[in-house]
């Protein structure tokens, strides 16, 4: 059984939820989603050109002859390309010519992943694509291993325990740019999980429950189901990087890419690595993403004139209001000797202007003002310019529905009636100077740009008193009155270039990353760097001790011990919810969690209501759908709960 049945060309859209899931699979899904996204593009040399093996049957023939394990995904499309497809993404560079047409390349692809065929899969995936995906993710299941993650049983190229299927196929070619074309997937994807068989960790395996199998329309998936291709020498091949940045751009409404940049290599690895960096601290990402190699970061340079555009629309107020970075001074470790190399930033200046901070405790007679009432359900509205009375009398009452949705003042009144006054806004001086020193493993802002970039208070050391008692809690240490300094790793995501972006180039560490040598110049390479990123993120966990009190975990499990000690500490026990209060030790506040937390408790308080509003939490819990792992903790509510993350900025 091949996983096809009746193959049309007809139009599915991409859009809806996705069908229904136990609670396992919709985690899953969620979080191979995740990973996918940060999964891209490609790679060039030599050991990497696909060859027929000669001894090997065709991708057909050992479709027709191999009987269909029982196992398979409970997944999307997008959770195959990210996840099954681009971790099973073969221990071997051998491969077909390619297809005729683009939408042969997708079938091609989907049939070998329907029958889990991952040598056929291997067999319709852009050439550039293979080698580097094979030794990154060759390393990647050794330290995944090694973390309990999966088990030593777990195989890139015969992973059991998962089955999918996909039935009534259809194909809607559109070109994309010049050798690249979107292939629109109508359809439906069937999945099951088999507990018993999957090589799941001893964390991991917790959380699985029974198991469980269900289906969708593949229009109802939360990612786009669409796969793109790429043609190669006149033969076409799907591309997961181009499809992975394709499904970004239609979840958030992009125009269709039009240019491709051109590649732009550096004499050194450490000028490619030092000119990426700048890029992205300066702002100019087409310059950043322009240093990636010809083949491996097509999809890249495709896609990075539409992120370009996008920052610099979100940032346009920003930048005009004196936000200026610049990059120096980078240092490295350079690990390995050939055309691919793994650099380590160790030391770096950051130097400009960032704007001045918003004050919300000032009159800004540009701004309309919100009275607060001490009932907090009600408020008065004051237009722009008007000044601030000394009480409400005479004022109209509104309600939440009244309150301007632009940016205003705030003050209070009392229950007398009477306002508390704000002082007049400052006058404007110009941007504020920054400073970011990397070195010796540690990090030191300093300049009255801190206030704004980093939200660190300025002023002298014996006036920085206990309001500021979350600054130790970050590991800040202050050295002097506009000067701080940290040595404990600042992000909590293990994909710190993403949150380099994110931040607006205020970076306190930069991320490691792969250079790869192409004709004679250095190049960033996208996929190393990711592949290398997972890896570490990966090793991090052995150091841990465990998935939950690893970074990765955020990932993988939906939350780790620090992301729950950050919600969770400070906070009055009668005001958690059951499934957090079981976690939690001190009175009357918490002050930490208990050492023996299981994966399964974790994930039970924060995928629920954690917290009351106000007083104690007398919500009833609301049980998580499917099958919910056995634990001695409470069940909860199904409401998402907003995690902070750590830009690292």
């Amino acid at each position: 059984m091949n996983g096809f049945d009746d193959t049309t060309a007809r139009t599915s859209g991409a859009q809806g939820p996705t069908g229904s899931d136990d609670g396992f699979e919709q985690l899953l899904r969620f979080r191979l989603h995740q990973l996918a996204d940060h999964a891209p593009t490609t790679v060039r040399s030599i050991d990497e050109i696909r060859v027929e093996h000669l001894n090997r049957p065709s991708a057909a023939a050992r479709r027709r002859g191999r009987h269909r394990r029982n196992a398979g995904i409970g997944a999307t499309v997008a959770a195959l390309l990210g996840a099954v497809g681009f971790t099973t993404v073969a221990l071997t560079g051998a491969g077909t010519a390619g297809a005729a047409s683009p939408e042969a390349a997708v079938a091609e692809f989907l049939d070998a992943a329907g029958d889990e065929d991952v040598l056929g899969m291997v067999d319709a995936l852009d050439p550039t694509e293979v080698g580097v995906v094979r030794s990154g993710l060759q390393e990647a299941r050794a330290e995944a291993v090694s973390a309990d993650i999966v088990t030593e049983s777990f195989s890139l190229d015969d992973l059991s325990g998962l089955d999918l299927s996909f039935t009534d196929l259809s194909f809607t070619a559109e070109p994309l740019v010049e050798g690249v074309t979107v292939v629109e997937v109508g359809g439906a994807v069937g999945w099951s999980l088999d507990p018993a068989t999957f090589p799941a960790g001893s964390e991991v395996a917790e959380l699985l429950g029974d198991g469980g199998a269900g289906s969708a329309a593949l229009d109802e998936i939360e990612l786009p189901s669409v796969v793109v291709a790429v043609e190669r020498d006149g033969r076409w091949f799907v591309s997961g990087s181009y499809t992975v940045l394709e499904w970004l751009r239609q979840v958030n409404d992009l125009p269709a890419p039009t240019t491709v940049l051109p590649a732009v290599g550096a004499a050194t690895p450490e000028q490619a690595a030092t000119g990426f960096f700048g890029g992205l601290v300066g702002g100019d990402i087409e310059g950043a993403f322009a240093i990636t190699p010809p083949g491996e970061g097509d999809a890249v340079r495709t896609y990075a004139p539409i992120l370009a555009a996008e920052l610099d629309g979100a940032m346009a107020g920003t930048w005009a209001s004196g936000f200026d970075l610049a990059l120096s001074d980078v240092g490295y470790t350079v690990e390995g000797d050939g055309a691919r190399r793994w650099l380590t930033p160790t030391s770096f200046t950051i130097t400009g202007t960032v704007p001045e901070p918003v004050r919300y405790d000032v009159f800004n007679p540009e701004m309309p003002t919100v009275i607060g009432a001490y009932d907090g359900t009600t408020f008065y509205v004051l237009p722009a310019g008007e000044p601030i009375p000394a009480t409400v009398d005479g004022l109209e009452p509104v309600g939440f529905e009244g309150i301007p949705e632009e940016m205003t003042n705030y003050t209070l009144v009392d229950e007398q009636g009477n306002v508390e006054p704000l002082a007049p806004a400052p006058v404007s001086d110009g941007p504020d100077a920054i400073e970011i020193v990397r070195a010796d493993g540690c990090t030191t802002v300093s300049g009255p740009g801190i206030e704004s970039a980093l939200g660190l208070p300025v002023g002298p050391v014996e006036e920085i008193d206990e309001r500021y008692t979350f600054v130790g809690q970050t590991g800040y240490e202050q050295l002097d009155t506009d000067t701080w300094r940290i040595c404990e790793r600042t992000s909590s995501s293990p994909f710190r270039e993403i949150s380099l972006v994110a931040g607006a180039g205020v970076a306190l560490e930069l991320p490691s990353i792969e250079v790869v040598e192409v004709d004679g110049s250095w190049y960033v390479s996208p996929t190393g760097s990711t592949l290398g990123t997972v890896r570490s993120a990966l090793a991090e966990v052995g150091n841990a001790g465990s998935l939950l009190d690893s970074e990765i975990g955020l990932v993988v499990l939906g939350t780790n011990r620090a992301t729950l000690e950050a919600i969770l500490v400070g906070a009055a026990p009668e005001g958690l919810s059951p499934a957090c209060r079981a976690l939690v030790v001190g009175e009357p506040m918490v002050t930490g969690l208990r050492d023996d937390i299981t994966a399964a408790e974790a994930r039970a308080c924060a995928l629920g209501t954690m917290r009351a509003m106000d007083g104690e939490f007398v919500e009833d819990p609301i049980a998580v759908t499917g099958t919910v792992p056995a634990a001695e903790v409470a069940p909860a509510s199904t409401e998402p709960v907003p995690v902070p993350v750590d830009t690292g900025g």
